[in-house]
């Protein structure tokens, strides 16, 4: 998406300023998507190696992130506080099977965005069985 907008920005830019000038925009189109075509595929190959490179992993007493390709970041967070897990689909990742889950960390006093997630019902599941006490609502009120 983020590479369509540019890409939608930029023509639009250089055929303003093509108007402008009085050129004719049958020459400027190709011009500019042959201007643009390296710039737009490094930003999704950037794109896909940082997607690719992001891990979730559930383990017994806490939820793994680990994101980064030269610099490897790895983030830990325990169940104990985590207070609620939302799933959010549009229509095109319930087509797509995918979707984004938010869980909320009290303690910290933000959600947590997992986005483009396969099957995020049965991840939100899982999530919801590995947090303690879900069952006695001993938990801090959000605003």
């Amino acid at each position: 998406m983020l590479i369509e907008l540019i890409y939608l920005l930029s023509t639009g830019l250089i055929q303003f300023i093509g108007q402008q000038a009085g050129y004719e925009l049958r020459l400027i189109s190709p011009l500019t998507q042959l201007l643009l075509l390296p710039f737009q595929i490094s930003v999704l190959v950037i794109m896909l190696i940082r997607w690719s490179n992001e891990t979730f992993e559930i383990q017994d007493k806490e939820l793994i992130i680990r994101e980064g390709v030269l610099k490897r970041i790895e983030k830990s967070y325990p169940y104990n506080n985590m207070q609620s897990v939302i799933v959010r689909q549009s229509l095109f990742e319930r087509a797509v099977g995918a979707g984004t889950i938010s869980v909320f960390v009290p303690t910290l006093g933000k959600d947590l965005l997992f986005s483009e997630i396969p099957n995020p019902k049965q991840f939100a599941r899982i999530l919801k069985q590995a947090i303690p006490y879900s069952d006695k609502n001993q938990f801090v009120m959000r605003k």
